[in-house]
Order: C-alpha cells, then sequence, then structure tokens
C-alpha cells in the first residue's frame, strides 16, 4: 500500500464537518467551543473511524433491533437509523460487509 487511507486534506475536512454537524444539532449552550479535548477527541475519533471503514469496506449497513427478541437486528434506511427512538426501536449499530477481492 503507497497511498494512505485518508489524505491529510480528507482528515482536515472531517474534522471540519463533524463540528459543523455538532453546532448545527446542539443547542446554544452546547457549542462546540464549550466541549472540553476529550470530547473532541471522541467525536473527531468517530468520525475519522467511520470514514476509514467506508472507504476500507465500503458503505454501511444501518442496523435497529426492537426489545424483544433483543438477538434480531434489521437493516433500515439511514433516516431510520438516525430516528430510531421515534420508530420505537430499542438500539442501533453499524455494520459493513467486507468483501474479498479474488486472488
Amino acid at each position: 500500500m503507497t497511498e494512505p487511507i485518508l489524505t491529510s486534506e480528507e482528515v482536515s475536512t472531517i474534522i471540519a464537518a463533524t463540528k459543523e454537524k455538532w453546532n448545527a444539532e446542539a443547542d446554544s449552550y452546547n457549542q462546540w467551543s464549550d466541549l472540553g479535548s476529550d470530547e473532541h477527541y471522541e467525536l473527531i475519533g468517530a468520525a475519522i473511524e467511520a470514514a476509514v471503514l467506508e472507504k476500507v469496506c465500503g458503505k454501511p449497513i444501518y442496523q435497529t433491533r426492537w426489545e424483544n427478541p433483543a438477538t434480531i437486528w434489521g437493516d433500515v434506511l439511514k433516516d431510520a437509523y438516525d430516528d430510531y427512538q421515534s420508530y420505537g426501536y430499542a438500539d442501533r449499530r453499524i455494520v459493513y460487509a467486507l468483501t474479498r477481492s479474488k486472488p
């Protein structure tokens, strides 16, 4: 592998998008500048992790589940994943389908 998974420009874009998304969704008393460095690292780390996984593994598969049976997960659209509680789902997760190229 000769090139990085994410370029420094892509990482800078991810960081800026993470800040913008947080500020757009947060109230005026909980803006990015009000968070501590631990929260910054956690949010940026999660965004970079998602970008690396998407680049390496492909598009994410959004899944939710009901409270009962708790062992059965179902694929849903992204809007249902984002608003999972309003749909009545108990939990959510993102998975990736790993595909192997043939030699």
